[in-house]
């Protein structure tokens, strides 16, 4: 039969502790860090999302933040190839969202999230993702 490998582990201070741990120990400990590891980014990840924002609060918000906002597309403008300009209400509100891409949008009730820029002196979303809701 064959013989463990041991790692011998000390630790200097005023006494001497003798750590003996074996391969297969240090495995499991591994795994075990790494599954706590990877929950803790999970839960980080699902509770740091976009912030849900009202259409009449986008003036409100500083540049750069990442949002999620909800509406109905009223109009939509071909800027470029690839390149559109959506017009979302929300609450009576009316806010622009730029996206780099082709499909249609008009009349359906969409969820955007992307991030707040300023264009001409008015806020706007670029979307990073636009899902039908």
């Amino acid at each position: 039969m064959a013989k463990k490998k041991r790692k011998k582990i000390k630790i200097k201070g005023k006494k001497k502790i003798k750590f003996e741990l074996t391969t297969l120990q240090l495995k499991k400990i591994s795994f075990f860090l790494t599954l706590v590891g990877i929950l803790i980014i999970f839960l980080i990840s699902t509770f740091l999302g976009p912030k849900s924002i009202d259409g009449c609060e986008i003036e409100d918000i500083r540049e750069g933040k990442y949002v999620e906002i909800s509406g109905i597309i009223t109009d939509e403008i071909d800027l470029a190839k690839e390149f559109m300009l959506f017009k979302l209400e929300n609450n009576s509100c009316e806010v622009d969202i730029i996206c780099t891409c082709v499909r249609s949008l008009e009349d359906q009730h969409v969820i955007v999230q992307g991030k707040i820029q300023s264009y001409k002196g008015k806020k706007q979303i670029l979307a990073e993702k636009i899902e039908n809701g």
